[in-house]
C-alpha cells in the first residue's frame, strides 16, 4: 500500500441518495484515507464531473497526481501503486489506452508504457495541472460534453504531455449499463472534428467568465 495520504473524491448524481452516501462518508475514511469529499449534483453531467471535482480540489490548494476510477471497475490491491509507478508531471497514464489510425474505431492494442493516441478516464492517473487551465472546461463543445475521455486525450496532446498506457489490471462489471453505449454514434464524429481543429479554435485563447478567473467554477 502506498504511504501517500489519499483523498477520496466522490461525485453523486442522485440527490435522493445524498444523505445515505454522506453518512457512509463521515465514518468511512478510517486509517486508510486522509479524507472523503462527497459532491452532490442536482443534474447528471456525466463523466465530466470527475474533472469538476478535481478542479474544486485544485481550487482548494491541491497539486499533484489525480487517480480516476469508475464505479463499474474492479481493480487490484496494488492499483494505486501501479499507476503512480509510471506517473510523472505533465502526463496521463491510462489503463484503457490504444493507438488510432484515421478513425476512433480503427484502433490497435499497445503495450504498457507505450505512447497512446487515446486514453480513457477510468483507471487513469493524470497531473492536476490539466484542470487548472480554464480552457479545459470553456472549450469543450456542448454537443460532445459526455465524451470527456476524448477531450482529456485531445487536451493533453495539445499541451504536448506524455500520454501512455498503464501497467495495471482491471476487470469490468455491469458493463451493459455503461452510458458509453449510447454515445457510440458521437465518438467518430468528435474524433474527426478534433483532427480538423487540432491547430484551430477548439484550444484557442480562453473566453471565460469573470468568476472563473477568480479560481471558481460557476455553480460548483
Amino acid at each position: 500500500m502506498t504511504n501517500r495520504p489519499i483523498r477520496l473524491l466522490l461525485w453523486n448524481n442522485n440527490p435522493a441518495d445524498a444523505e445515505t452516501y454522506r453518512a457512509v462518508a463521515r465514518d468511512g475514511a478510517g486509517d486508510s484515507l486522509a479524507s472523503i469529499d462527497l459532491y452532490d449534483s442536482p443534474v447528471n453531467i456525466g463523466g465530466l464531473a470527475r474533472f469538476v471535482a478535481a478542479r474544486l480540489a485544485v481550487n482548494g490548494g491541491y497539486q499533484g497526481p489525480i487517480v480516476m476510477l469508475d464505479d463499474d471497475q474492479d481493480v487490484s490491491v496494488d492499483f494505486i501503486e501501479e499507476l503512480l509507478a509510471d506517473y510523472e508531471p505533465r502526463s496521463v497514464v491510462a489503463w484503457w489506452a490504444f493507438s488510432q489510425h484515421g478513425s476512433y474505431w480503427r484502433r490497435a492494442e499497445i503495450d504498457p508504457g507505450t505512447a497512446a493516441d487515446h486514453a480513457g478516464t477510468g483507471g487513469t492517473v493524470y497531473d492536476s495541472e490539466l484542470v487548472t487551465d480554464d480552457r479545459f472546461f470553456a472549450r469543450l463543445p456542448r454537443r460532445f460534453a459526455f465524451l470527456e475521455d476524448q477531450w482529456m486525450s485531445f487536451a493533453a496532446h495539445q499541451k504536448s504531455w506524455r500520454v501512455v498506457k498503464a501497467s495495471t489490471h482491471i476487470e469490468l462489471v455491469s458493463e451493459e449499463l455503461n452510458q458509453y453505449h449510447g454515445l457510440k454514434p458521437l465518438k467518430d464524429e468528435f474524433f474527426h472534428e478534433q483532427r480538423q481543429q487540432r491547430r484551430g479554435s477548439l484550444w484557442g485563447p480562453p473566453r471565460v467568465r469573470p468568476s472563473w478567473r477568480r479560481g471558481r467554477i460557476r455553480g460548483a
